[in-house]
Parts: structure tokens; C-alpha cells; sequence
């Protein structure tokens, strides 16, 4: 099992204790059966070549194809994450009707005229008020009124709460050292065709396992690109440039946004006086719904 594993590489003994384990055993000429259980278990370590690294290898086959399975698992909700933005119409509306409102609220200074702002401008949206009233939930309810539709796009995300926690670099990394292991397990395969190692079993247990692996892992590293750059494609359509675009940022924002979207539209019913609408409540702000 793994964690056997985990334990017999915390338990192996360096070159160096072997090393005077051996001497010390020589000179004193007593019969490795007569020795303590610990004594026996280094000096059998010492007859295993590259053991530490055979270990290690078999560890890789007992772990190797998990991970590859979580990468893929991530990546595809990194992906449907990107469909879900692309998708939605009624997002894409309602940060326009937050950009008109902006322009209108900022008329006349030098940012009353923006063309469009960064996802991360969204908590600012989040914190802004109007009329020492909260802007959000006064737009929500303006919307709610004329194109309570628009707000459904809450309820189709459903990758992109779960894409905030994917750590797409750490996926790579992830993939690397797999890669990595997987050509250190291919040298040590390559080792057992020697003349010495005719009754070795290595190759035979882990050959197959490297060879499947290795193409999986080169899809995932494909995929892993062609997804990055989906990623970055969709920041700079929302305004992030590609050298600070952070998926886990960018993700969580927006989710953030859809919370409070949400939980605005929750509150309208309890927070209106009946038999009164949202625009008698709050200060008068044109809105276009297009």
C-alpha cells in the first residue's frame, strides 16, 4: 500500500549506516541470523540495488494514475467554468447596466465615460453606494423589475464556484514531477536488462504502467496548455491582462459578484415595505435594459 511504502522509505537506512552496519558485523564475524531484527532488516536493505529509488517507483505506480485523474478531473471543470462565462447573457447584461450606472453616477469627471472595467472591479461594485444607499442591491432590484431573467445566470454557474479553488500552476507542477518520476522509473526499467538482473521482476511489474502513463500524462500536459490559454483569453475579455491573470482570483471574484447578486435578490421580498416597489425605495438611477 502507499502508506507501507511511505513508512519503509522513512524507515531505510543511508549509505553511510549500511556502510558501518557491514563493517561492524565483519569484524565482530557474528552470523547475520544471530543479529537483532533491526541489524537483519539493514543489512537485507543493503543487498536491494537503488533501493530508495525502486521505492520510489513503486510508489509512482500506486499513486501515478490518481493524480493524473484529479488533473483531469480540474481541468475539466476549469473548462466548463469558461463555457459557463462565455454562456451567460444575463451576466454579461448586468455588468453593462453596472458600467451605464457607473458613467452615470461619475457624469462629468474624467471616469464617466468607461468602455467597460476589470472582473475584479466587481468588489469594488460590491462596497459601492449611491445615494448613501447600496448600489448592488438598488440595481438588483431595478432589474429584478423590468428583466428578473437576467439574474437566472446565478443558478446556471455551477463549475465556477468549484473553479475558485483549482490552482491551475499547481497543476502543471503536479504534471512535471509526474513526468519527472516517470523518467526516473523509465532509467531504472532500462537498468534490468543487464545480465545481472535476469530474474529482476521491475520491468515486468512497472513496464506497462510507465509506458500508459507517460501518454497520459503528455495529454494532460496538452490539455493543461490548451486550457491555460482559454484562461487567459477569457481575462483579457474581461479586462485582465495575461501577466496578473490568476484563475483562483478571477473565478472567486466573479462568484463573489453572483453571491451578492443572489442574496440581494433574496432580500428584496423582506426588505420592501408592502405594497411598495423597489423604485420607491431607493434613489432614481435611469437604467437601460438592452
Amino acid at each position: 500500500s502507499v502508506n507501507a511504502l511511505h513508512r519503509l522509505l522513512g524507515a531505510l537506512p543511508t549509505e553511510t549506516e549500511a556502510a558501518a552496519v557491514q563493517e561492524d558485523i565483519t569484524k565482530r564475524q557474528v552470523p547475520r541470523h544471530e543479529q537483532s531484527p533491526h541489524i537483519q532488516f539493514c543489512l537485507m536493505c543493503g543487498t536491494v540495488p537503488r533501493l530508495e529509488t525502486r521505492i520510489r517507483c513503486w510508489l509512482l505506480g500506486r499513486t501515478g494514475h490518481g493524480t493524473l485523474r484529479q488533473v483531469q478531473a480540474d481541468v475539466g471543470i476549469l473548462r466548463t467554468a469558461i463555457e459557463e462565462l462565455r454562456g451567460s447573457a444575463g451576466f454579461a447584461q448586468l455588468l453593462h447596466i453596472f458600467l451605464q450606472v457607473g458613467n452615470l453616477l461619475n457624469q462629468g469627471t474624467p471616469h464617466g465615460d468607461a468602455r467597460g472595467f476589470r472582473i475584479r472591479d466587481l468588489r469594488k461594485i460590491m462596497a459601492a453606494t449611491a445615494v448613501d444607499s447600496a448600489l448592488l442591491p438598488y440595481v438588483v432590484g431595478q432589474v429584478q423589475q423590468r428583466a428578473p431573467s437576467l439574474l437566472d445566470f446565478v443558478n446556471h454557474f455551477t463549475a465556477v464556484p468549484k473553479a475558485r479553488a483549482i490552482d491551475l500552476p499547481e497543476l502543471q507542477r503536479s504534471v512535471e514531477a509526474l513526468e519527472a518520476g516517470l523518467g526516473v522509473l523509465a532509467d531504472e526499467i532500462a537498468r534490468t536488462a543487464e545480465p545481472d538482473t535476469r530474474d529482476d521482476q521491475f520491468q515486468e511489474r512497472l513496464g506497462p504502467f510507465c509506458d500508459v502513463t507517460a501518454q497520459m500524462a503528455a495529454s494532460c500536459r496538452t490539455e493543461l496548455r490548451r486550457t491555460e490559454k482559454e484562461l487567459q483569453a477569457l481575462g483579457a475579455y474581461f479586462g485582465e491582462p495575461a501577466a496578473e491573470f490568476d484563475c483562483r482570483t478571477f473565478f472567486g471574484t466573479v462568484w463573489a459578484f453572483a453571491e451578492a447578486v443572489a442574496q440581494a435578490r433574496r432580500s428584496l421580498v423582506c426588505s420592501w415595505p408592502s405594497g411598495r416597489t423597489c423604485s420607491e425605495t431607493k434613489p432614481s438611477i435611469h437604467i437601460s435594459i438592452m
